[in-house]
């Protein structure tokens, strides 16, 4: 979406987005942070932006609002959990993609992030960053 000088504006379309498929409202929003841009393959034209929301809205409340449409599965992961997590569906089960385990990456803090990623990289499958 853009807005009325045709620039991108991610903000609106990200809140239009949890509205649609969290029924989150923009005043239940208290932070929106980018947390990473990434592509999945190599060469790929096209990028996918990861963002963490800080939201008053509990676990629970999330769990009834859920559009099941957009969502047929879903898992909610306490971040200590996150590492695990992104570990065995990516590496293991391989039930996650390329995009899927990027995203969640991008939620980790650096540290952990290079350690799931070098344990990833031990394993089958394999992550390159490139700057």
């Amino acid at each position: 979406l853009t807005d009325d000088k045709g620039n991108l504006d991610f903000q609106k379309t990200l809140i239009e987005k949890l509205q649609k498929e969290l029924k989150i409202k923009s005043e239940e929003i208290s932070k929106i942070k980018v947390t990473g841009i990434h592509s999945a393959y190599a060469p790929d034209f096209c990028c996918a932006v990861s963002f963490a929301v800080d939201t008053n809205v509990g676990k629970e409340d999330i769990k009834k609002r859920i559009n099941g449409e957009h969502f047929k599965e879903y898992y909610i992961i306490p971040n200590r959990d996150l590492s695990k997590f992104i570990i065995d569906h990516f590496v293991t089960h391989q039930d996650i993609s390329m995009t899927g385990c990027a995203t969640l990456l991008a939620s980790l803090e650096h540290r952990t992030f290079s350690e799931v990623v070098d344990a990833i990289n031990e394993e089958k499958r394999r992550i390159e960053i490139k700057q």
